[in-house]
């Protein structure tokens, strides 16, 4: 009897184990409608969930504890939430009266997330406690798509790819602050860790802008051939690393000097890309090659490749 009740114990203990301990990666599939999750370091799968629609984008809560994604092209316009603990969807989110949620981004705290919704030039932003939309900050342009928070978490940049430019809102005053233009097709961006760069990516002219957060003005544009898609900037702020689709290869710059400083080859048509807290690692999404490889940034290559659902785009880590 005792031995069985041990027994018990430890199924039970055994089962209130969470799916994930760990660091882990979460990647979008977009053709197989799903969220995939694998291990940080070993970057072996762990489990995958079924999200209803065109998922593109994926971000974690700082605890670990939820992923979020967003239904981009389906009818469903939902905001999909999913339990790391047990790798359940638990709850989708309807976003009306805003319609085709795209990219998300969460706050330090936990406490609010930002959700671009492209065809209501609008971007919500979400109670995480509740998911009751708190604001919602309309844009000028259409096609409002990636976003990015300051480091204070006093201002949000969005860019807009019909229009190509960047949105910057106050999040104290709740305003629109400026919008600039920054080029044609304009997709992906990254803000420097001290807070006083914007970098925003122009897909169809294949350009980089740099805008000072200060002045509200386009610095310089410089060239970034190979259809540049997303950005993202190393910790320590000295590298900016850019995904190139057709010339599969990330393409990385010297910050302070805002000049090239190298490529790295990395899949078929990569796409998405995330650089771990620590700026070791770079883990970038190659859309037609249905792979992650995982990039060591320092030594300029890719030291591993592993396979993911198809079609995929967005990826976040988390520690």
């Amino acid at each position: 009897m005792v031995r069985r009740m041990i027994c018990l114990f430890a199924a039970c203990v055994i089962a209130a184990q969470p799916v994930l301990a760990g660091p882990k990666v979460l990647v979008v599939s977009r053709d197989d409608k799903m969220v995939q999750a694998f291990d940080g370091l070993t970057c072996e799968p762990l489990f995958s969930v079924t999200v209803p629609g065109d998922p593109h984008d994926v971000v974690a809560s700082h605890d670990g504890r939820f992923a979020y994604t967003a239904d981009f092209e389906g009818l469903d316009n939902t905001v999909s939430v999913i339990d790391l603990t047990t790798g359940v969807r638990v709850k989708g989110v309807n976003m009306k009266p805003s319609f085709k949620p795209h990219a998300l981004i969460i706050t330090r705290d936990d406490k609010t997330m930002y959700v671009t919704c492209e065809a209501s030039r609008a971007i919500v932003e979400l109670d995480l406690a509740t998911m009751a939309t708190k604001r919602t900050f309309k844009v000028r342009d259409d096609g409002v798509h990636i976003i990015a928070l300051s480091p204070d978490e006093k201002s949000l940049y969005a860019t807009s790819y019909a229009a190509g430019t960047l949105s910057m809102i106050n999040l104290a005053g709740g305003e629109l602050e400026r919008t600039v233009f920054s080029g044609h097709s304009c997709e992906g961006l990254a803000v420097s860790p001290d807070g006083g760069e914007v970098w925003t990516v122009n897909r169809r002219v294949q350009t980089l802008s740099i805008f000072d957060v200060k002045t509200h003005k386009r610095e310089l544009t410089v060239s970034c051939v190979g259809n540049p898609i997303r950005a993202a900037i190393t910790p320590d702020g000295a590298t900016v690393v850019v995904t190139c689709a057709l010339s599969n290869d990330i393409a990385l710059f010297n910050r302070a000097t805002r000049e090239p400083s190298g490529r790295i080859k990395v899949g078929e048509f990569p796409v998405g890309l995330v650089i771990t807290p620590t700026g070791d690692r770079c883990f970038v999404t190659n859309g037609r090659g249905n792979s992650v490889s995982v990039v060591d940034v320092a030594r300029g290559e890719t030291v591993q490749t592993f396979n993911v659902g198809r079609n995929p785009e967005g990826i976040t880590y988390v520690p």
